[in-house]
């Protein structure tokens, strides 16, 4: 039933057709979201949790910024392998058949 590239078709046109539901593309930008809900929950927990003292605002500041910059090279990242730039190409084809990719 399923060959070895099942998870996406090649046409003639050059665009490829991922075979995933509108519920497996909601689950997997779900990720997202539910990460940065985690993000800015930790960030409202390292407000309120920060040692008292002349540096709090240093800590929080830091703590912070990390989480949220942790947070966006992740998410840019993820998206990018979700949706990418360059189309995949074939390599088991001969070369008279793959000058069309």
């Amino acid at each position: 039933m399923y060959n070895e590239h099942s998870l996406f078709e090649y046409n003639v046109g050059h665009s490829v057709e991922w075979n995933m539901t509108a519920v497996d593309n909601l689950r997997l930008h779900a990720a997202v979201i539910l990460v940065l809900l985690v993000v800015v929950g930790l960030s409202v927990a390292t407000w309120f949790l920060a040692p008292k003292g002349d540096n709090q605002t240093v800590w929080r500041s830091s703590i912070i910024l990390t989480l949220a910059m942790c947070y966006l090279m992740w998410a840019i990242t993820y998206l990018s392998q979700l949706h990418p730039l360059i189309q995949p190409m074939r390599s088991d084809l001969r070369p008279e058949f793959a000058e069309g990719y």
